[in-house]
């Protein structure tokens, strides 16, 4: 069937995509979604794959997809993030800013549903790059209790993977000023239990 044709190649172009072999991982996104060239899910894991690849060569040139994805649908958080990405990439700081910290702000209300990992660590990302800490303080008890996992983007099986958490957590603590920075693994830990809910041991 088509649809577990697509299922299967898509998760081929993440695991390409994984190992680092950019123009493959893209024949293989452009061809999972020829087989279902009009799907909703489809043509957004391409879209999510594609951007990856572009991210990841340098030449984010998706802005304006993910402008008009804001634009049908505001509530969304995870787009926010690569538009605050695109704009850095082109010099437009305080677009980017503003991205950013809608993104922030959103991520403490959004659901926490299967691309809500994934818009934290785009997020990460734009707090180091714009070396912004105040944010970096904001999404890094959101982060925190999750360090141990891979996030992953779902639509709904797995079509771009970001990698551990806690390459992101570690990004974010770079960020953040020194006051507010954990020092230890006790300090991470005890943060981690308090995000919980817990208090720490």
């Amino acid at each position: 069937m088509p649809y577990h044709q697509w299922v299967a190649a898509s998760t081929r172009g993440m695991r390409t995509l994984l190992q680092g072999s950019l123009e493959t991982a893209e024949e293989q996104a452009e061809g999972a979604l020829a087989l279902l060239p009009g799907r909703r899910d489809a043509i957004y894991a391409h879209l999510n794959q594609i951007t990856q690849i572009r991210w990841d060569q340098g030449r984010l040139e998706l802005r304006g997809v993910w402008q008009g994805i804001v634009d049908q649908f505001p509530q969304t958080g995870f787009s926010r993030g690569w538009l605050c990405l695109a704009d850095a990439e082109l010099g437009r700081q305080d677009d980017a800013q503003r991205w950013l910290r809608s993104l922030v702000d959103a991520s403490r209300k959004l659901s926490r549903n299967r691309i809500w990992l994934a818009a934290l660590a785009v997020a990460s990302v734009a707090a180091a790059l714009l070396e912004d800490a105040d944010s970096a303080a904001s999404v890094h008890p959101l982060l925190l209790p999750y360090a141990e996992r891979t996030i992953v983007m779902s639509v709904p099986h797995p079509v771009v993977c970001f990698g551990s958490a806690s390459l992101y957590v570690a990004l974010l603590e770079a960020t953040m000023s020194p006051g507010t920075r954990p020092r230890t693994t006790s300090d991470r830990r005890s943060a981690r239990t308090r995000a919980w809910g817990r208090d720490p041991c």
